[in-house]
């Protein structure tokens, strides 16, 4: 009677045991299941919304289109849409709350280091939008520039309105390009740097990549 107690006992204990451990794996995977769903959920219904708000401004981009500002911009080679703004903003905030809710899951699932990795890119993306924003700003500019001297040369009747234009342009896009480079505490030492190794390991790729296919063709002959 004392070994049935104990064998039940023992078997009892690893059923307990077992069923622990299965539940220990499970539950931080479900969670991790309905955090990323409620994520996937949330991140579609947001963007529904905005893109429902953006579809009921066609009427202020037509004003703006027909304003001194918007007439401005056309003559700059660009325009601006408040519904293709919306549009961005509601991808950017579908994105935000899927990365949210995927480090939330990671964290369930004490994925640390996945966590950390997101963090460091997402935290890039920002002075990534700056750098953008120096760019786009300068060809803005440029053009604006571009079109002042043209316009100031030909009213005059004077020569050389394209090539003074074109200068303009470039000066004010290479001035942009290197408020970026200062952004991102970049030189055009380190890029040339950073060119040259770049190309030295395509070569090496190239060259690698060339002795094997002749390798190749002296043995099938």
């Amino acid at each position: 009677m004392t070994n049935i107690q104990t064998w039940w006992d023992t078997t009892l204990n690893s059923i307990v045991s077992l069923w622990g451990t299965i539940l220990d794996f499970a539950l931080p995977i479900i969670g991790a299941l309905i955090i990323l769903y409620l994520g996937w959920l949330l991140g579609k219904l947001s963007e529904r919304i905005i893109r429902l708000a953006s579809a009921n401004i066609a009427k202020t981009d037509t004003q703006i289109a027909q304003s001194p500002f918007g007439q401005f911009l056309t003559g700059m080679g660009t325009s601006l849409s408040l519904a293709a703004i919306l549009g961005w903003v509601a991808w950017a905030v579908k994105w935000f709350l899927y990365a949210s809710f995927f480090m939330a899951a990671m964290s369930v699932l004490a994925f640390t280091s996945v966590n950390t990795f997101i963090g460091s890119t997402a935290a890039f993306f920002p002075k990534a939008a700056v750098g953008a924003l120096f760019i786009f700003v300068g060809v803005i500019l440029a053009r604006f520039l571009q079109s002042i001297f043209q316009t100031f040369l030909n009213t005059f009747r004077l020569p050389g309105s394209e090539i003074t234009g074109g200068v303009a342009y470039w000066i004010v896009l290479i001035f942009a390009f290197f408020a970026m480079l200062n952004h991102f505490d970049l030189s055009l030492n380190t890029i040339w740097d950073r060119s040259i190794d770049m190309l030295v390991i395509a070569g090496g790729i190239a060259i690698g990549l060339g002795f094997s296919g002749k390798f190749a063709e002296l043995r099938e002959r």
